[in-house]
């Protein structure tokens, strides 16, 4: 798929219309908020990123994309998760692949990349970059998880998780991100079942429980089906490009 994914496009192809809050028709009466949802707002406003939250996730992108970029100018870094997809908080972590981008051969077709293992490419490669640079501190290496995983913290306060070739998050990344653009309404929910979810102990794959992305995708099938917002289902396939969106690096997600 070539060019910008037009999510407004794909919404009126889907058959469904833009939800969106509906406008109050001239001459009726609103309805006033019930106690519930002026908790709920309230609450949500104290969650979401502050500008400075915003400002510093910005910094350490770019940051980060300079330490990429020391192993040669085909790698980048990608935002993946709360950070790309449009339900953070305040508290959230910040979730980034390094990836090499493909190198294309003269033919015009892009040729095979071979790639170093992911833990070698963390800890030979990262791990010494990281300790020399002035914002960052290297915390932890996971090295038995399904995806190695470096833990490092920026600035002293930001929590950031590196992975290495894992760029299959950001198709659903870029997907929850879309879902966010056709109704504003769904970012609100789904930060505020997150926070309910975490709240009540029941968040967490590590603990045998729904991890945060399967309760964002409960709430995106809710406003598919609740009858009064009826959300479009966006096609899958249309988010799923590497080489317009992942291959971007860290703009492709802003």
């Amino acid at each position: 798929m070539s060019g910008k994914i037009s999510v407004r496009s794909l919404a009126a192809s889907s058959g469904g219309s833009r939800p969106g809050h509906q406008k109050t028709v001239a001459g009726s009466k609103q309805r006033s908020p019930s106690r519930l949802e002026v908790e709920v707002q309230s609450r949500l406003s104290s969650q979401r990123p502050r500008e400075e939250d915003r400002a510093r996730v910005d910094r350490c992108l770019q940051a980060l994309a300079g330490v990429a970029a020391q192993m040669g100018d085909r790698w980048k870094v990608s935002p993946f998760g709360s950070a790309g997809n449009g339900f953070a908080t305040k508290d959230s972590d910040l979730d980034v692949t390094c990836h090499e981008l493909r190198e294309e051969g003269a033919d015009g077709i892009e040729g095979k990349l071979v790639q170093a293992p992911a833990i070698e490419t963390l800890q030979e490669r990262l791990v010494p970059l990281f300790n020399e640079h002035p914002d960052f501190s290297v915390v932890e290496l996971v090295v038995n998880a399904r995806i190695p995983i470096l833990k490092l913290c920026f600035e002293g306060g930001l929590e950031v998780d590196l992975s290495c070739h894992n760029t299959a998050p950001l198709h659903n990344t870029r997907l929850l991100k879309a879902y966010c653009s056709v109704d504003d309404r769904i970012p609100d929910l789904g930060i505020a079942v997150k926070l309910w979810a975490k709240a009540a102990g029941v968040c967490g794959a590590s603990s045998s429980h729904l991890s945060s992305y399967t309760w964002t995708l409960l709430v995106v099938y809710f406003m598919m089906v609740a009858p009064k917002v009826r959300l479009p289902m966006l096609p899958v396939q249309a988010f799923s490009d590497e080489e317009s969106e992942a291959d971007r690096g860290v703009d492709s997600i802003k």
